[in-house]
């Protein structure tokens, strides 16, 4: 169902996404990129390697979808890793109502459900609503993009969603 909302979501992640694919290395990141993450004065860092370009960024982790149960988890609620990593997830998460009344966006019901429905902690969800989620995060924040991250680990059902909070370093 297209909604005002769903209509300004769409044109915020439109906006984001060609704004990320000029980033030398984005356009072209696929399953061939690897990643690393590591810590570097406090700060939370992952670095993109796809082909002759690395990327480095700020990042924070927004949630993890299990592919087999189709189960949305938002990451501060089960993260293990340190809190400073889930800021972005936790306030997203806990104001998302907040900040859709602060965007001045008339909700139809179908919005209101919607959202009420995503600030649930864990959620059965389609893969069509997963875009609609990760698209309202966009949205909701002011990170430079979201990006789908798969362990190569005993976790294969499983996709991790990183923030790409600001990116430091092409070359």
């Amino acid at each position: 169902m297209k909604t005002k909302l769903i209509n300004e979501i769409n044109t915020v992640a439109k906006i984001k996404h060609d704004n990320i694919i000029k980033i030398p290395g984005f356009s072209e990141c696929s399953n061939d990129c690897s990643i690393d993450f590591f810590t570097k004065e406090n700060e939370f860092y992952v670095k993109i390697h796809n082909g002759n370009k690395t990327c480095t960024a700020k990042y924070e982790l927004l949630g993890t979808f299990d592919l087999t149960t189709s189960t949305w988890y938002w990451s501060h609620l089960f993260n293990p890793h340190n809190p400073q990593t889930t800021l972005i997830s936790k306030n997203i998460n806990e104001n998302m109502k907040i900040f859709i009344e602060n965007k001045k966006i008339k909700l139809t019901q179908y919005d209101l459900e919607l959202v009420t429905f995503f600030c649930r902690n864990s959620i059965y969800i389609e893969r069509e609503n997963l875009e609609i989620l990760i698209k309202l995060c966009l949205f909701l924040s002011d990170v430079q993009w979201i990006m789908p991250y798969r362990k190569i680990d005993n976790t294969p059902s499983k996709i991790d969603f990183i923030i790409i909070k600001q990116i430091i370093q092409i070359v």
